[in-house]
């Protein structure tokens, strides 16, 4: 008696397990739905995948440890290769109070005229870091930008993706998201 009663138990906890896995896939698989559906929506995405996976295949060829401007250079050629439009070093001027100051930021690259892309061989991306590109975007009235960290083993652990909230004036409304 003692073992029919141990595989129904056993069936039970079997069971109860199965449930509890498809529950929680069923639940991964909404969220990641959800996800998706908002990741896939976003503004300039096919340009962003492109000029990404130029910087995928920079840092695929050279890897981690460079100076920036060995990056730069070679981010140009791939730039080429895919035959994307950009300005590099571009100058984004400061306005006060309908004025312009003599103090200017250079934006390492404006591709397409709505990408900015800032490049760094860096140990860790830090907030500070993503500061400059939002301030780039809202001097230059951009809404993407990128800045990508070649000083790492694994590139897409050091993209990250700056949106600027046009709707918003508030200094505060940008947004730092990861690759």
């Amino acid at each position: 008696m003692s073992a029919r009663l141990f595989r129904v138990n056993r069936k039970r906890i079997a069971y109860a397990k199965f449930v509890s896995f498809h529950q929680r896939r069923g639940a991964a698989r909404n969220r990641g739905a959800e996800n998706a559906e908002k990741m896939a929506k976003y503004k300039d995405e096919d340009l962003t995948h492109t000029i990404i996976a130029a910087a995928i295949e920079v840092h695929r060829t050279l890897g981690p440890g460079l100076l920036e401007s060995a990056y730069k250079a070679c981010l140009i050629i791939e730039l080429d290769e895919r035959r994307l439009g950009y300005k590099q070093e571009m100058v984004a001027p400061l306005i006060y109070k309908n004025k312009r100051v003599d103090i200017v930021f250079r934006v390492d690259f404006l591709i397409e005229n709505k990408v900015v892309v800032e490049l760094k061989s860096i140990e860790t991306i830090l907030p500070v870091h993503a500061a400059p590109v939002l301030t780039y975007l809202r001097l230059l009235d951009k809404h993407v930008g990128l800045l990508i960290n070649f000083n790492v083993p694994i590139l897409k652990n050091g993209i990250r993706r700056c949106v600027l909230n046009a709707e918003e004036e508030d200094l505060s409304q940008g947004e730092v998201l990861p690759f």
